[in-house]
């Protein structure tokens, strides 16, 4: 793994881990919440194996990024347009894991013309009252205190970020509480749940703005329109026992995409992806 740090053209930093293969099929893949690059190191193997070369940003605030306040979802995409820029790459697959999966989507409505494909794991989908019931309740505790009040919700990430660097291993079960057999058994391999810990510990290295800026992007209107004429392939996987974000969710994404294939994976969880991420880079070869 390599960790990189460019300058934007704004003066900013933005952080990014490479993984896989490096004369391979360039791949943007954006992290999930709270979390970091790191969340993506452990499919090293798996994108060697596959041929793909995983470009895998920091969003502003997040790691050694700098923060930045976006006003939409959307304003995201320029820092990924100016990331491909840097590194001379013309055309990408882009892959959105949880909540990584509303930035991936920004980038189908904002910048098709540089993707080769888009794919959605796992991917969060805009929070209504009917879904947000059905989401873990650490996920649903400090969604819905943010709606109400921001000041209280930014108090639990200090706390979360306090406590979480002093009994790492608590707060990732305190965070998968509501998790099924699934997930467990996916975290009792000791390299995932290390790479899961690193990746929500890293996510707070500038503080916590970051991961606000998150959960206020996602309580916004990104109800994007997509060109149909794109031609794009788009695939979307979800676990179907995933309860930390709800394969109901999967239902927008198939609705707002209807020309997407969507792959609903039996006895699969949240983190079904961290041991078959190999059907997910096939299938972005077989789109190339």
């Amino acid at each position: 793994m390599e960790e990189k740090i460019i300058k934007l053209s704004d003066g900013r930093n933005l952080s990014y881990g490479i993984y896989g293969s490096k004369k391979g099929h360039p791949t943007i893949c954006l992290h999930g919440t709270p979390a970091s690059f790191f969340m993506f190191e452990t499919l090293e193997d798996a994108a060697n194996k596959n041929d793909i070369l995983l470009i895998c940003p920091n969003r502003p605030g997040i790691g050694r990024s700098s923060y930045k306040h976006l006003k939409n979802i959307k304003e995201y995409t320029k820092d990924i347009k100016e990331l491909s820029e840097i590194l001379g790459i013309n055309k990408f697959s882009v892959i959105g894991v949880s909540g990584g999966g509303p930035f991936a989507y920004a980038c189908l409505a904002n910048i098709p013309h540089l993707l080769v494909n888009a794919n959605f794991v796992s991917a969060l989908a805009p929070i209504n009252k009917s879904n947000i019931k059905k989401m873990g309740k650490p996920q649903k505790l400090i969604l819905k205190t943010f709606s109400k009040n921001k000041t209280l919700a930014s108090f639990l990430l200090l706390i979360i970020f306090k406590y979480g660097k002093r009994f790492k291993h608590l707060s990732l079960r305190i965070f998968c509480l509501h998790s099924k057999k699934t997930d467990m058994d996916v975290l009792k391999e000791d390299k995932i749940r290390e790479s899961l810990i690193k990746s929500s510990l890293s996510a707070f290295e500038s503080g916590i703005k970051g991961i606000q800026l998150d959960i206020e992007l996602f309580l916004s209107n990104w109800d994007y329109s997509i060109d149909s004429n794109n031609n794009i392939p788009i695939n979307i996987w979800h676990g179907l026992d995933d309860p930390t974000v709800p394969h109901e969710m999967a239902n927008y994404y198939e609705t707002k995409l209807p020309s997407a294939n969507k792959f609903l994976m039996p006895d699969s969880g949240h983190h079904w992806f961290y041991k078959n991420m190999d059907v997910v880079f096939k299938k972005i070869s077989e789109n190339l």
